[in-house]
């Protein structure tokens, strides 16, 4: 069978793809291509380094969970899946996604919250002996790498934080788990 369509072109389009000169390094805030090639390499360098430091933390901790079997608070854990639930719904809504009912997230959850806290309870024990602290100057630095990386002033990032309940806190407690983990990172042998 034979079919005719009639068509008709209403725009054309082509890709306009800038050349590679020291203009487009200019807008990409450096002087030359080469010097922007340079950058590119280092950051990507960076991410990689970032990614594998990151799963290198993870098998720590996943190490640390797996040699420390104890009990942790049933009111911790209830915190943790709140704390979940919370972030799911809020996750749930920028995206225009409907909630799923909370009994069902907090069944889900609670295998993970339970990990969460285990982890908390173990890396406070080995920070407290090892007299690691979170310092002022910890803070205002974390506050300064988001505030680039969200093309922010430090001033607002830190409003955001303080006026958001439990932020503040929360972003010292990853800070020390982080100190926490580089050290333990530091002394341990990679194979």
């Amino acid at each position: 069978k034979e079919v005719l369509f009639k068509v008709s072109v209403t725009e054309t389009k082509k890709k306009n793809v800038p050349p590679v000169d020291d203009e487009l390094a200019q807008g990409a805030n450096c002087s030359t291509v080469e010097e922007l090639r340079k950058t590119i390499r280092e950051n990507l360098s960076k991410k990689k380094e970032g990614e594998i430091n990151l799963n290198y933390k993870k098998e720590i901790l996943d190490e640390l969970i797996r040699r420390h079997d104890f009990d942790v608070p049933t009111s911790m854990v209830y915190g943790e899946i709140e704390s979940m639930i919370h972030h799911e719904k809020q996750d749930a809504e920028r995206r225009g996604r409907e909630v799923r009912p909370e009994a069902e997230l907090a069944k889900e959850f609670e295998a993970k919250a339970r990990e969460n806290v285990k982890s908390v309870l173990l890396l406070e024990a080995i920070g407290k002996k090892d007299k690691i602290e979170t310092t002022d100057e910890d803070v205002k630095k974390a506050i300064e790498e988001i505030a680039t990386r969200n093309n922010l002033k430090p001033e607002e990032v830190t409003k955001l934080y303080t006026v958001r309940e439990g932020s503040m806190d929360a972003l010292k407690s990853r800070l020390f788990a982080d100190k926490v983990l580089e050290m333990i990172l530091e002394k341990s042998t990679i194979e």
